[in-house]
C-alpha cells in the first residue's frame, strides 16, 4: 500500500500524465531518434589514414614513417600493417612475424636537417627535440592469409592512446626467421588517427546530452529536482530516490569532462574517470531494474514501502 506521507510526484499523478501527452512524448522520442540517426550517418568520418607501401622480396625489411600536423583533437593514433600473400598460388598461410618498434614524438619540423625524421637523424641539435616514446620494443604477431585472397589480414603494430605531439616518427624492423624469398610482393602500412572534425562533432553531442539532462533535472515547471526540492527528503519514496540517483549518474555518463579528456595535460586521468563514471551509471541502472523486477514479483507495482 502507498504510504500516505510520500510526496505525490509520480507519473500517474503528473500534470501531463494522460494518453494525449503520452502520444506526444512518444512521437517526440521517435522524431528525436530519427534526427540523431540522420545526423550520425551524415557526420564526419571517424578516422584519417596515412598509408605507405614497401615492395620487397623478403620479410626482412625496415619501414619508417612520419605523421605530422597532429593536435590533441586527434585523440589517439595507431599503426597497422598487412602483407601481400607471399605465396603466388594464394594458398592459405599462417606465419609469425617478429617486429622491433621505435617511436619518437616532437613538436618541431626539422625536415631540412633530417629528412627522414628522428629515426635516421644524425644532427645533434635536432635529436634533442626528439622524445623517445618507445625504444626497441619487440612485438610478435601472427599473420594469417586466407586462401585465394591477395592480401593477408591486418595486424596492429603499435598504438599511442593519447596524442601529445605535433609530429610522430615511427620505425618498424620486421625480422622473420624463415624468409619468403622470390618474386616481389607488397607490405602496406597505415597510420590511423581520429579525425579532428569527428572529435569536435563528438564533443558537441556529449555536451548537448549534458544540457538535455540538466533541463530534465532543473527546468522550471517540469524539472525533477525543481519539483522535489520542495519536498523534505525523508518524504521521498524509494523510486524518487532511485530517479534522483540515476539523473546525477546520467550526467556523468554523458562524459561532462570530455573537454579535459581532449585538451588536458592529464588526459589519461580524465579518460579513466569516464570509465569509472560509465561503469557506475550502468551498475546503478541494473540495480534499479533488479529492484523494479523484485517489486513486480512481489506485486508491489508502485515500488513503495507499506504504510
Amino acid at each position: 500500500m502507498e504510504n500516505a506521507s510520500y510526496s505525490a510526484v509520480r507519473l500517474e499523478k503528473a500534470k501531463y500524465s494522460n494518453a494525449r501527452a503520452g502520444g506526444v512524448m512518444t512521437a517526440v522520442f521517435i522524431v528525436g531518434i530519427t534526427i540523431c540517426l540522420i545526423l550520425g550517418i551524415n557526420g564526419p568520418s571517424v578516422y584519417e589514414i596515412k598509408d605507405s607501401q614497401i615492395v620487397t622480396d623478403t620479410l626482412d625489411v625496415i619501414w619508417s614513417g612520419t605523421v605530422s600536423n597532429l593536435e590533441t583533437w586527434n585523440q589517439r593514433l595507431f599503426l597497422q600493417m598487412r602483407a601481400q600473400n607471399p605465396d603466388l598460388n594464394l594458398t592459405a598461410l599462417t606465419y609469425t612475424q617478429n617486429q622491433t618498434i621505435n617511436i619518437w614524438g616532437r613538436d618541431k619540423d626539422f625536415s631540412n636537417e633530417c629528412e627522414n625524421g628522428c629515426g635516421e637523424c644524425n644532427d645533434p641539435t635536432s635529436l634533442k627535440l626528439c622524445d623517445v616514446l618507445v625504444r626497441n620494443m619487440t612485438y610478435l604477431s601472427t599473420i594469417q592469409c586466407k586462401e585465394g585472397e591477395v592480401w593477408c589480414g591486418w595486424t596492429t603494430v603499435l598504438e599511442q592512446p593519447f596524442v601529445d605531439y605535433f609530429i610522430y616518427d615511427m620505425q618498424v624492423y620486421m625480422n622473420h626467421p624463415a624468409n619468403f624469398e622470390g618474386d616481389e610482393f607488397t607490405l602496406q602500412f597505415e597510420i590511423v588517427y581520429i579525425n579532428k572534425a569527428f572529435t569536435k562533432w563528438e564533443m558537441h553531442w556529449f555536451y548537448a546530452f549534458c544540457l538535455f539532462t540538466l533541463l530534465v533535472m532543473f527546468a522550471p515547471g517540469f524539472g525533477f529536482f525543481t519539483a522535489m526540492i520542495k519536498v523534505p527528503h525523508h518524504l521521498w519514496s524509494r523510486q524518487q530516490v532511485w530517479v534522483a540517483t540515476l539523473l546525477v549518474s546520467l550526467l556523468a555518463f554523458n562524459n561532462m569532462f570530455f573537454v579535459f579528456q581532449v585538451h588536458s595535460s592529464n588526459a589519461k586521468f580524465f579518460f579513466d574517470l569516464y570509465v569509472v563514471q560509465l561503469s557506475t551509471f550502468l551498475s546503478i541502472l541494473f540495480l534499479f531494474w533488479l529492484e523494479i523486477f523484485a517489486d513486480m514479483a512481489d506485486g508491489e507495482m508502485q515500488g513503495a514501502d507499506p504504510a
